[in-house]
């Protein structure tokens, strides 16, 4: 029942979680934070499976991955979590930042029960997801309200499972579904 508001860095803003084989977070708020180069709220990087439970990422921001980044060989499983109104600036030829969530460079998170909404990229692309050279896990969540309808993104090199979802501009998989969900 911790809150982590209004903190800034050049990595990392809220939380960074690097070279730490299995942390835990429940009941955590990561909340207004800016980074000026990578993950504004969470930055997950370099050999780390951290599980997050009930965890709420919102109003972040950083010129790569406003809300979280995972990067380089990270295996997280994400449980009831929220994530929304984060803020990513862009993309470069390098790099999808995903406003949402960024996940780079074979990584295999699990997403479960996520809600990822209202994050703006300031190109429109990957404002939910976006996914590089990694494999994506995701079932019985919510990506929409970005101002794309391309909510998730993936590059030539990633694959996705995704299921029972609904997201924003559709998605091939079982049980998915591409409806306004008629948030309060």
């Amino acid at each position: 029942h911790v809150t982590i508001r209004g903190n800034s860095s050049h990595y990392g803003a809220g939380i960074q979680i690097k070279d730490s084989s299995f942390p835990i977070l429940n009941y955590v708020t990561v909340d207004s934070n800016v980074a000026l180069l990578t993950g504004g709220g969470i930055r997950i990087v370099s050999n780390c499976d951290p599980t997050l439970n009930q965890v709420t990422v919102s109003n972040n921001s950083s010129t790569n991955s406003g809300g979280i980044l995972i990067y380089q060989y990270c295996n997280p499983i994400l449980r009831n979590v929220t994530i929304s109104g984060n803020y990513g600036a862009g993309t470069n030829e390098n790099f999808l930042h995903g406003a949402g969530i960024g996940i780079k460079t074979n990584c295999n998170p699990i997403l479960d029960h996520v809600t990822i909404t209202k994050n703006i990229g300031e190109s429109g692309i990957g404002e939910g997801i976006s996914v590089e050279r990694s494999y994506l896990t995701l079932t019985n969540s919510i990506v929409w309200g970005g101002t794309n309808e391309q909510s998730i993104l993936l590059d030539n090199y990633s694959t996705a499972m995704i299921e029972y979802s609904d997201i924003q501009g559709g998605f091939e998989g079982e049980g998915n579904i591409d409806a306004d969900p008629l948030f309060v």
